[in-house]
């Protein structure tokens, strides 16, 4: 009997250490889930004319050698002496963040997901983007709060003023910190990078990072931390019935 009790005040131990360990990486109840660096690029359909090779003051301009079989629009922005490829807007909830209009989307973007089975209302949400581990950018605190429904998500986009990209195409981490029930928050990715222009994108499964196709990774609706802890139990249990053979 004594041999029984020291096992299960082991397994207990190992029980909790590891859903304190799991739970410990799911404490931020809203988390950034999916990030988009390189959308595609911006097209002319096959039918329709361009100018090529590119002539600076015009609008129809298109790159012909950068996708093969392909028209890529093109511009010159203000100071550039070549033109451009412009890459095309994109989102994958239609829902921007901190704006009930419709919602087109950017070239870059990621999405937050409220991890929790209820209502959160966010306070001072704060964007800061890091290259290279430095702090490259910075938005907010916002003014306004953020709610999110149980399990929604929505998108921050980085908009691109007189240049294609907004944000650095390598090693970037997009960090998010915030206020909910009177307690401060924070969530980030690890360093990401995308240099193909397509529409794969880096998503979070609430687990590992993975570079798929766009919203083709389901983030799980409960703290893995729980299945951890109904797994450990379960393995207890048939300890248990072993042990005395019940």
């Amino acid at each position: 009997m004594k041999n029984l009790q020291i096992s299960i005040i082991a397994i207990c131990g190992i029980i909790i250490a590891s859903t304190n360990l799991v739970y410990a990486e799911q404490t931020s109840p809203v988390i950034v889930t999916q990030v988009e660096l390189d959308s595609p690029f911006a097209l002319y359909s096959d039918n329709q004319t361009c100018i090529s090779p590119p002539l600076n003051g015009y609008i129809n301009n298109c790159l012909t050698d950068l996708v093969l079989g392909h028209k890529v629009k093109c511009t010159y922005f203000i100071g550039s002496k070549t033109c451009q490829p412009l890459h095309q807007f994109t989102n994958s909830t239609n829902y921007d963040c901190f704006n009930n209009q419709d919602f087109s989307g950017t070239p870059q973007w990621f999405d937050i997901y409220n991890t929790q089975n209820t209502t959160v209302i966010l306070q001072n949400f704060t964007v800061i983007e890091k290259w290279n581990q430095q702090p490259y950018g910075h938005i907010g605190p916002y003014s306004t709060v953020l709610e999110l429904k149980p399990h929604e998500k929505c998108t921050i986009g980085f908009t691109p003023i007189n240049q294609p990209l907004a944000i650095p195409l390598n090693n970037m981490v997009m960090d998010i910190s915030y206020n909910y029930d009177t307690k401060d928050y924070n969530a980030y990715t690890p360093s990401l990078s995308d240099t193909y222009n397509d529409i794969r994108t880096w998503q979070y499964d609430g687990n590992k990072w993975t570079f798929v196709e766009e919203n083709s990774v389901k983030v799980p609706e409960f703290p893995f931390a729980m299945l951890v802890l109904v797994i450990s139990t379960a393995s207890l249990l048939v300890f248990y019935r072993i042990k005395f053979k019940i």
